[in-house]
């Protein structure tokens, strides 16, 4: 199965909160499998320039503290020539970050 998506470019900005009201009808946030899948088929996507897109992965939610409050999500990004996969508060918003979605047709 094909499924239209895009790597935060149209979502920079925002923070994840936002990026999930502002969806549109026909579009969803993409989760940690579909994000990773993506990048492992364009791994050019994070190549550690400075001013890089980190990816939000606004289809999942991400509890840090482990008492069921789901004020988290996941994102990708690279820092030198190491990839990281971390939890970031899903009111983070920043220049840097921008959330991956999928669109159906």
């Amino acid at each position: 199965m094909i499924i239209p998506a895009q790597f935060g470019m149209r979502h920079r900005g925002r923070s994840i909160r936002r990026t999930r009201k502002v969806l549109e009808l026909n579009e969803f946030g993409l989760d940690v499998f579909s994000v990773g899948c993506m990048l492992l088929t364009h791994p050019e996507r994070l190549s550690g320039q400075p001013n890089e897109l980190y990816v939000d992965c606004a289809g999942d939610e991400y509890s840090r503290e482990g008492d069921g409050s789901f004020t988290c999500s996941l994102c990708f990004g690279r820092i030198n020539r190491s990839i990281y996969f971390y939890a970031v508060k899903d009111s983070h918003a920043g220049n840097r970050f921008g959330s991956a979605s999928g669109f159906l047709l």
